[in-house]
């Protein structure tokens, strides 16, 4: 695990860090993204220069000109982007020699840490400072490295990560052939490329600023591995369908296309795309079925990521699956425990990348469920749909008839049912309490007395309707 870091790397960052924020609180707090930069110069004695010289271009020209051996061309580029944007931003308010002053103090004190383990304690307190101002979720390091070990490559694999971040999978692979990342956010790829620099990866490992969606693997490469965690919100749109599509979807799409005959994708996605009854996600998972190409589903537990409630899976596709062969189910209980130091942090074990190779767990911990039971269960992928004890009982379908319904097209106003509506212990719904809005999404009418129950879940919530006089609207996850 090459971005794990040391205790001794670790509490120099913290030392730099509370020197720094007597200096200028606004650069910890708020411009963080500097720092990179700034460890970067001074480690190569270029900042108390660069702070006392007006001639910052023959300097730097100077610099990758003796080292270019060493520093690529994209280095060189977010060196100064970073530079100069540190340099002029708040250039009338900010001290930039109390600040070089500081780092020159502090670094008396450098000790024989490599400079990765500086660069990945100070990246470990800018995530979680992002986390923590920011809201957004932060992929936590031992998930990168569970997905990552997922997937055995070879010396000289070609691997595709887009919406790469700060391409922490990269870290994890070691290959003589291309990883090509791709991150939209200019800082962030900026830093992501001087992150590699200081793992010392070479050439082959490349950070492209620019859109995975507009730019997706525009060299036509085929690639032995896609690893990506795509967007859980939001929408492709302007496909060539014409429909627009959620970012995962079209990237197990756009993936597929870009995977060699033998290649394997790993995405963490959110459980959506497990049961949603659009048309394009179930046609999707009918694909990954039908084909042979969907190898297993990882169940996480809840709250693996910081500032989010989403929940999510792993999926693993493989394009040289066995025909035949049955689709894995795991259940995040059984692949993680809670960390001694922190109860609310959960790890995975240590054996379980031996134990999802080699099958290696009770039978009780995960399920081999073949493609038949799959689409009996209509092609919903829910892991509970598949943990379920074996019931001598009789199913739905032979007790009653699902009525059909009439689709009312969106933005229609309606009195409309949805699962939160349902009961969990078969009470009547009472109509009246029911909100008359306008739909955005297209609904089904229907009318008559009977049954209602939801279709996903773990629990049916029948419900009995009584809705003789007039008609009522469901969405699609509840049956009449």
């Amino acid at each position: 695990m090459k971005t794990s870091v040391s205790k001794s790397a670790e509490n120099f960052i913290q030392v730099l860090l509370k020197e720094l924020i007597l200096v200028d609180k606004a650069l910890v707090n708020v411009d963080f993204q500097y720092l990179f930069v700034l460890l970067f110069l001074q480690e190569n004695n270029l900042l108390q220069t660069l702070t006392e010289s007006d001639e910052e271009d023959g300097i730097f020209d100077s610099f990758f000109e003796e080292n270019k051996l060493v520093y690529s061309q994209s280095v060189r580029c977010a060196v100064l982007d970073l530079t100069y944007s540190y340099f002029t931003k708040k250039a009338g308010d900010r001290n930039f020699k109390a600040i070089t002053n500081a780092f020159q103090e502090v670094w008396k004190n450098r000790g024989n840490d490599d400079f990765s383990q500086l660069f990945e304690a100070l990246l470990d307190q800018f995530l979680s400072r992002e986390s923590k101002y920011t809201g957004e979720f932060i992929q936590p390091k031992n998930l990168t490295v569970f997905m990552s070990g997922l997937v055995e490559t070879s010396c000289d694999a070609n691997i595709y990560n887009p919406f790469s971040g700060l391409c922490s999978f990269g870290l994890e692979y070691s290959t003589e052939g291309i990883y090509y990342a791709q991150e939209k956010d200019k800082t962030t790829s900026a830093i992501a490329v001087l992150r590699f620099s200081a793992h010392n990866l070479s050439d082959n490992y490349v950070v492209e600023n620019e859109s995975s969606i507009s730019k997706w693997n525009k060299t036509n490469t085929k690639f032995d591995l896609i690893i990506s965690h795509p967007p859980f919100s939001g929408f492709v749109s302007n496909t060539d369908s014409g429909k627009s599509k959620t970012y995962i979807e079209w990237t197990i799409l756009e993936g597929l296309e870009a995977l060699k005959d033998d290649g394997k994708m790993v995405l963490l996605i959110n459980n959506t795309f497990l049961y949603a009854e659009t048309k394009t996600a179930k046609n999707l998972r009918k694909h990954l079925i039908n084909n042979a190409l969907l190898e297993m589903v990882i169940s996480l537990p809840s709250g693996i990521l910081s500032n989010t409630v989403a929940n999510t899976s792993i999926i693993v596709i493989d394009k040289a699956k066995e025909k035949g062969s049955p689709i894995q189910f795991y259940d995040s209980e059984n692949l993680t425990k809670l960390t001694p130091t922190n109860s609310n942090k959960v790890a995975f074990r240590d054996d379980v990348h031996f134990n999802i190779k080699s099958k290696h767990f009770n039978p009780n911990d995960y399920r081999k469920v073949e493609k038949s039971k799959i689409i009996n269960n209509d092609y919903n992928l829910s892991l509970s749909r598949y943990f379920l004890e074996d019931i001598d009982g009789v199913p739905l379908k032979e007790l009653f008839v699902v009525e059909k319904e009439l689709k009312l097209s969106k933005n229609t106003f309606a009195k409309t049912v949805k699962i939160s509506n349902l009961s969990t212990s078969s009470e009547k719904l009472d109509i009246t309490q029911l909100d008359s809005k306008e739909t955005k999404h297209p609904v089904f009418t229907v009318q008559g007395q009977g049954i209602l129950v939801a279709t996903i879940g773990e629990n049916l919530k029948p419900t009995i309707l009584n809705a003789k006089d007039y008609s009522v609207c469901l969405v699609k996850n509840v049956k009449f």
